[in-house]
């Protein structure tokens, strides 16, 4: 099992380029993969995305790359003229403003932000795609043995949780009988009542409270209580990601004791029902961080 939080980090080195790749992943109902870097990597972002998708199979993943370009031969300076044109228009309106004195306005121009601006040329994408591959794999590697650490936590803490919920249902399951009886009985006698008062068929009555009976049953519903909790055992120990699945478990229990809760009128059941519905929400705080 593992957690969908996790942080690595990979050196990034080569003859054109040295810096850092930081890989962070955070919970997120599907895989969400954001990638920051120098525009000069633009092109290699679809191999960034694929190698993160073999790694990480669920959760939002920030990739950010700080890189300096080594190699200056690759390193043009790009001159913006609408923006110093713009910015040549500025410093005449401002020497008629002021009423400065004439004076040169060219180096003024020069040292304006954006003028002119260093860019790196086209990158050898074989070279720079295996420096860059080294680094993800580095992050990737921090990252997954941060998120299998985290997962034995959460799993600990799933089972632990699960185990408590199925003595509370298997409580439940003892008290149905009781509880069934007692509203049985109740039921009857209030039936009785109203049979020495009107005159009502008695059969009829016999079997509307057999009806009633029924529906009261919580038999299914435990049934099913206790099977989502022996699959939660199960998928816990399977490999690979088992979020969804588990939170699919803890939504159909949540559905489970709610119809418990409506069915049953018993007063201790109804207790143990509101305990029962906080360890799930535990689990379910829980699942939702599981990849």
């Amino acid at each position: 099992m593992y957690s969908m939080t996790g942080f690595g980090s990979g050196d990034i080195s080569a003859p054109e380029m040295e810096g850092k790749v930081d890989v962070k992943t955070l919970n997120h109902k599907y895989l969400d993969i954001n990638v920051k870097g120098p525009k000069e990597l633009f092109s290699l972002e679809d191999k960034i995305r694929q190698e993160i998708s073999r790694k990480v199979a669920r959760g939002r993943v920030e990739v950010r790359f700080k890189i300096h370009f080594t190699d200056q031969q690759n390193i043009e300076a790009k001159f913006n003229k609408s923006l110093a044109e713009s910015y040549w228009q500025g410093l005449q309106e401002l020497k008629k403003l002021t009423g400065e004195a004439e004076q040169p306005l060219l180096p003024v121009l020069a040292k304006m932000p954006e003028v002119f601006s260093l860019e790196q040329s086209d990158i050898d994408e074989e070279s720079a795609w295996e420096a860059i591959y080294h680094g993800i794999l580095e992050a990737l590697d921090e990252v997954v043995e941060m998120k299998e650490r985290e997962g034995k936590k959460l799993k600990t803490d799933i089972i632990d949780q699960s185990k408590h919920l199925q003595e509370i249902v298997s409580e439940i399951d003892n008290r149905k009988s009781y509880s069934e009886n007692k509203g049985y009985e109740r039921l009857t006698q209030r039936l009785s009542e109203l049979l020495s008062e009107h005159d009502i068929d008695e059969n009829r009555i016999i079997q509307e409270a057999a009806i009633y009976s029924d529906k009261a049953n919580i038999d299914e519903e435990l049934v099913r209580m206790h099977s989502h909790l022996n699959q939660i055992e199960q998928f816990v120990e399977e490999e690979g990601a088992i979020g969804k699945k588990l939170d699919f478990l803890v939504q159909e229990m949540i559905r489970e004791i709610n119809t418990i809760a409506s069915k049953s009128n018993d007063e201790i059941i109804s207790k143990l029902v509101i305990e029962a519905k906080s360890i799930i929400e535990k689990i379910r705080e829980q699942v939702q961080n599981v990849e």
